[in-house]
């Protein structure tokens, strides 16, 4: 039966008793065959699916639709047929008319098995047993749409991707759009929104003011013809650019309203409207060049017609722009040879042909002179389009020239008749000689063929250092058209420098045109030199007024010395410059510019010697001048070769100080070049005026070198008298050796009398230590002879000794050069010698040998006195001990005296010394509080023996002279000077902190704090020992009592020390 279910029957709710009536009329229905028929044979599909999703019913065009038989749907549910379609949106929109029972419509695309689709369109209804689905086919409908919309994407991709906008608008005031293509944010700036309907803007405001009746006009004119229209104007976009658009558009059917609407295309053409204008202008202004042009230009095809001819062109071949249009160039000038016409052809196969100056004969006999080209011209398919004529007449220029070699030829005898070179030049870059008179050969040594030859010969021989300048002034007056005057240097053949006065001025053709330079060279070399020479001798004169003003404001001998060298330096050229110093029979080089001598300081100093040309300029008080030093001063020049100076060229001057010779200024080259006279004449001019800023110099460092070494000598004193330390006396003599005598290292050996020996003491300068082993015997080596001589011993040249010098190793270690040795003697007591050593050669004057005299003898007396402070020193130590072992040897008779207190006198000295350096008393203070411990009970000597050992209590008279040891010791030793600072102890130790002590009755700190200090100890002591009264006391206890005293008997501040000092020593006790 239609409708009957393959599978399980579907449970039905336990709570439905019975069916509703709309179901059993529809169960009815689908039993009833009449009405089955009816829905199989409808064109639609109808599908009958029950509230647990089975097929219950599907018609004949249902199960065409799905491809499938009727009974292949009925009894099975659509998620057995279509597994997975519950996930569907299709399903979705099922569910709803299911379950909510709301009709849907839905148009569903269906996949077949074989993966073709269909599409349907689906009208659900709820029914009773669950929904009715009426399925129609629209596959070709679907079709249909997926197409339109495909050619709507289409034609929106294809006019967003136009360089421009599609639109339709209104044909109203404004424009107003209904349509706009995407381009239109490109043209405008504007998005289509805001122009659509005139939401921003009307189109209508974006057309330039000047345009828009144009734009109006046209497009109404093309309505009414019935026509399109294609317009270009311009438009502001949102930015305010100005841009030119084209627009081509029609107008399409009218609206309700009557009013046309038009659609149409507008597209950015800016770029191509100012192409068309450079292109114009480019044309007009080529059409200008051409017209103006100083030569004749036309252009022609193939077949040799006019295409365009230049106005001179036409002025020069007398022809019209009329005459030539669309005519051949051979039949306008039928003479034109055949020549010439051969000429054309090659330049039409692609040739360019010309010629400078070429000779035509006119129809009228006339002769013209031409300058031409031809060449071909290439269209824009890179052929040959024809042939284009340049040419300019010559003629004026060619019979200038002509006129030129006649004028030359009347001219040239009276040109060479001149003491000057004239000359014509062409008005080129080189400024190329065109003619030149033969003087040139006399002056320079090029003949006229030569500049022929070679007419780049001016500007090649013009002086390097001149060429700009000539050249710039040269081109300058051509440009001005201005007569030109200058004056240059130019080398002739053989290298000699000739100066010229040139004057030279344009000469112009017929036409105005200058032509060439014509002018006249002449020679005024010495003119010139006599204007250098009195240029230098103004410039000496200036550098001798500054030499003069500079070495007058400084009294720096360096300074003065160097600014001379400088001056010199500017004056003249030389390899080397020395200033040297006359002192006894040496030269001593002050300073030196160029090549030293050597790296060594000493080789600075050259011997007087009567064969050197030093001094001969040095003696002869004279200038001398030399050509060849290896020739003329053989000697000379191998001293200085061996210094590693070859001088050839020289020349010295003396330096005369008031009709003396101080020095002389020596100036040298290393080649073979003589100095000039004026060269001479200047450095002498110098050397007269620096010798006396060097001698006031001179004379002004020898007065601070003198203050200096009287300052040093009172600084020697304050050491001799503020020490009797002697390594710190000699320490600052040594300081003041190096410094004011200006050596490298300087020692002092003292004299042993019992070694009689030299031994060494201190030193400066050395670099080693090898010099603190030095030990000399007297009457040997040259320090020992200077003791037995008594006198020094200088040895300016260590290297010049026959004998092994003094220190052999020492010297050669330390690259010494010279040496002295002073003998140290005071009162004609030989205390030492003084050594100087030097790497550098000495030449001491007197003043410096005076100085080492004085200071020698100060040093002679320094150690002299050290010596003897010493000697007494050792005395006075000596009676000092005599008299502590005279105070030990009392104490020790008074402990002999009283058995009882044996050993009692040396334990308390020692442990008041220790409590004295714990409170911090200082070293020599303890020394007096050490003797007044030893001698506190020196006043009992006064107290008789029986009061004294009295085993019985003391009467209370016996207690009276017993309390007054202490009188008694200040009594015996207030009047020993010695012993005085020692008092305190012995005269107060019985003195108590609270006043009840004796023999004064003193209170708190007006006790002596060494006897405070004391009372401690003794009574410390006193306890602590047997006597024949008591048993001596325990530590604690004593202690105890020692504390309990403390602020009464005893000092607090000491008790404590005390007993700290003491829990110390003998462990923690607890006081």
């Amino acid at each position: 039966m239609v409708g009957q279910k393959k599978g399980k029957e579907t449970e039905k709710s336990q709570s439905v008793n019975k069916k509703h009536p709309e179901e059993d009329y529809f169960e009815f229905l689908l039993r009833n065959k009449e009405y089955i028929s009816f829905l199989n044979n409808i064109l639609e599909g109808c599908q009958v699916i029950d509230d647990t999703w089975h097929y219950v019913f599907i018609n004949e065009t249902a199960a065409r639709q799905g491809r499938h038989p009727q009974d292949f749907y009925i009894g099975h549910t659509m998620m057995e047929l279509y597994p997975g379609i519950e996930n569907t949106q299709f399903f979705k929109k099922l569910r709803v008319c299911m379950e909510k029972r709301i009709p849907q419509t839905i148009e569903n695309e269906f996949i077949y098995p074989d993966g073709s689709r269909g599409w349907f369109e689906l009208r659900v209804q709820p029914i009773p047993m669950g929904v009715f689905i009426l399925s129609i086919e629209i596959s070709k409908r679907k079709t249909l749409e997926i197409e339109l919309e495909e050619d709507k994407r289409r034609l929106n991709t294809l006019l967003s991707n136009l360089p421009g906008v599609a639109y339709r608008c209104l044909n109203d005031d404004q424009w107003t759009m209904e349509y706009l293509s995407e381009g239109c944010l490109n043209l405008t700036g504007y998005p289509q929104d805001e122009l659509i309907g005139n939401n921003a803007t009307s189109f209508n405001n974006l057309i330039f003011p000047d345009d828009t009746a144009y734009v109006r006009d046209s497009i109404q004119a093309a309505i009414r013809a019935n026509k399109p229209y294609t317009l270009e104007y311009r438009l502001f976009t949102k930015d305010g650019k100005l841009k030119w658009v084209w627009e081509q558009g029609r107008a399409v059917e009218k609206d309700a309203a009557g009013v046309y609407h038009l659609e149409g295309f507008i597209t950015d053409i800016s770029e191509q409207q100012q192409a068309k204008e450079e292109l114009r202008r480019s044309e007009t202004t080529s059409r200008l060049f051409i017209d103006h042009a100083p030569a004749a230009l036309a252009m022609f095809d193939r077949d040799m017609r006019y295409i365009l001819a230049s106005e001179r062109w036409k002025k020069d071949y007398s022809i019209s722009e009329k005459s030539i249009l669309g005519k051949k160039h051979y039949d306008i000038f039928p003479e034109i040879t055949e020549e010439t016409k051969e000429v054309h052809r090659q330049a039409l196969s692609g040739r360019t042909i010309c010629k400078e100056e070429d000779r035509f004969v006119r129809a009228d006999g006339s002769v013209q002179w031409l300058k031409w080209e031809t060449l071909p011209w290439y269209n824009l398919q890179q052929e040959i389009g024809g042939i284009v004529i340049m040419s300019e007449d010559v003629t004026k220029k060619k019979e200038a020239e002509f006129e030129l070699i006649r004028s030359m030829a009347r001219f040239q005898t009276l040109v060479e008749q001149i003491p000057a070179i004239t000359y014509i030049a062409a008005l080129d870059e080189k400024s190329t000689t065109l003619y030149i008179s033969p003087q040139v050969e006399h002056y320079l040594g090029y003949s006229p063929d030569a500049y022929k030859s070679n007419p780049d010969i001016w500007l090649e021989r013009l002086h390097p250092d001149d060429r700009d300048r000539v050249l710039q002034k040269t081109f300058g007056s051509i440009s001005d058209h201005s007569p030109l005057i200058s004056e240059y240097r130019m080398l002739s053949k053989d290298g000699n420098v000739v100066w010229f006065h040139d004057e030279a001025s344009l000469v112009y053709d017929v036409d105005n045109q200058p032509m060439f330079l014509q002018g006249v060279m002449i020679d005024i070399t010495e003119q010139k030199n006599s204007e250098q020479e009195l240029e230098r001798y103004i410039a000496r004169v200036e550098s001798l007024l500054e030499i003069e003003e500079a070495i007058s404001s400084t009294l720096d001998l360096q300074e003065v010395l160097e600014f001379i060298v400088k001056e010199i330096t500017k004056a003249v050229e030389c390899d080397s410059i020395s200033i040297q110093g006359l002192s006894s029979d040496t030269l001593n080089i002050l300073t030196f510019h160029g090549k030293k001598p050597s790296v060594n300081d000493s080789d600075l100093v050259f011997q007087y010697e009567s064969n050197f040309p030093t001094y001969q300029v040095a003696k002869g008080k004279t200038a001398i001048t030399v050509t060849d030093m290896e020739l003329e001063y053989p000697q000379y020049y191998e001293a200085l070769s061996t210094k590693q100076v070859k001088i050839h060229s020289w020349f010295g001057t003396p330096l005369i100080y008031k009709g003396k010779s101080i020095g002389i200024i020596t100036l040298g080259r290393e080649k073979v070049d003589p100095f000039s006279k004026t060269e001479l004449t200047m450095v002498s001019a110098i050397a007269n005026h620096a010798v006396f800023a060097i001698e006031n110099a001179r004379l002004f460092n020898e007065a601070n070198t003198r203050l200096e070494r009287i300052s040093s000598l009172r600084q020697i004193d304050l050491a001799i008298s503020g020490s009797i330390d002697l390594e710190v006396v000699l320490n600052v003599l040594l300081d003041q050796v190096v410094s004011q005598l200006q050596v490298d290292a300087v020692d002092i050996l003292l004299y042993n009398s019992k070694s009689q020996m030299l031994e060494y003491k201190v030193s400066r300068g050395f670099h080693g230590d090898q010099i603190k082993q030095s030990k000399v015997r007297i009457g040997q080596d040259y320090s020992g002879k200077a003791i037995m001589e008594q006198k020094p011993i200088f040895l300016p040249s260590l290297s010049s000794l026959n004998s092994p010098p003094p220190y052999q190793d020492l010297i050669q270690g330390e690259n010494f050069v010279s040496f002295i040795t002073v003998p140290l003697i005071s009162k004609r007591n030989v205390v030492g010698v003084l050594e100087i050593f030097n790497r550098k050669t000495l030449v001491p004057d007197q003043e410096w040998r005076d100085f080492l005299e004085t200071i020698s003898g100060q040093a002679a007396i320094a150690i002299e006195s050290v010596q003897l402070f010493n000697n007494l020193q050792r005395s006075s130590d000596a009676l000092r001990y005599a008299y502590d072992a005279t105070i030990e040897g009392w104490s020790m008779a008074m402990d002999l005296r009283d058995k009882e207190t044996e050993g009692h006198t040396l334990r308390v000295t020692e442990l008041t010394v220790n409590l004295a350096q714990k409170l911090g008393i200082s070293e020599n203070e303890i020394i007096h509080i050490r003797r007044g411990a030893l001698l506190h009970d020196i006043g009992k000597l006064g107290v008789p023996d029986a009061i004294l050992l009295k085993p019985e209590n003391l009467t209370p008279e016996e207690w009276n002279l017993m309390r007054k040891h202490p009188q008694f010791a200040h009594d015996m030793l207030a009047n020993i000077e010695y012993l005085r600072p020692a008092l305190d102890i012995p005269y107060a130790h019985h003195e108590k902190w609270d006043g009840s002590g004796y023999p004064r009755g003193l209170k708190g700190e007006q006790i002596p704090l060494a006897a405070r200090i004391f009372a401690v100890v003794d009574v410390w002591d006193a306890l602590r020992s047997d006597r024949p009264y008591r048993q001596a006391w325990s530590t604690e206890r004593t202690l105890d009592y020692i504390l309990e005293q403390s602020g009464k008997h005893f000092d607090p501040k000491v008790v404590k020390a005390f007993i700290e000092m003491i829990s110390y020593k003998h462990g923690n006790i607890n006081p």
